[in-house]
């Protein structure tokens, strides 16, 4: 059975009922960009899982999954406030993006020995990295100059009132 939904999404499963077996694979890829102007935001995951029954005392049954995003956000803002005796004029820029990677392994073997005992063995990995950073400055003039939307290195420092920058990065590895 195939099933696929707004073909992005595509799960398959094989199933045989002689060998006791299931597996089913999956892959995803959105484009978060239709809903946000910052390049790049997207999504990937991608993964199979499987059951087989090896005889009426094993059982094995199992995943691997692997997921990429990219998540960020840029947004401008221009302000201006009309005070007695002077104007001040402002434009701020923030810029966000969040990547993860993460890959997870999980395999359970359950075999039962006798209708009394039955072991469950459980093994495992997990993996995810995390990289984020943010970017935000604002600029605040006490007169108005086209360049305040483009380029801050030309605008004199003579009209500068203030300027705020504020960049942060974290790392996150887990193996």
């Amino acid at each position: 059975m195939e099933v696929i939904i707004n073909s992005i999404l595509t799960y398959k499963q094989i199933t045989s009922k002689k060998m006791e077996q299931i597996y089913l694979f999956f892959a995803e890829r959105s484009n978060k960009e239709l809903y946000n102007k910052y390049d790049g935001n997207m999504s990937h995951n991608v993964g199979i899982n499987g059951h087989k029954q090896i005889n009426e005392q094993v059982t094995i049954a199992g995943s691997i999954n692997y997921n990429n995003i990219i998540n960020g956000a840029y947004s401008e803002k221009y302000e201006e406030q009309y005070l007695n005796p002077t104007n001040f004029y402002s434009f701020t820029k923030n810029e966000n993006s969040n990547k993860t990677n993460k890959l997870n392994y999980r395999t359970f073997i359950d075999w039962k020995p006798s209708n009394k005992t039955s072991f469950l063995f459980d093994l495992g990995y997990d993996y995810s990295s995390n990289y984020s950073f943010s970017n935000n400055q604002t600029l605040t003039l006490n007169r108005y100059s086209d360049l305040l939307k483009y380029d801050w290195q030309e605008i004199s420092d003579s009209i500068k009132l203030n300027k705020n920058t504020l960049n942060s990065t974290s790392e996150y590895k887990k193996p």
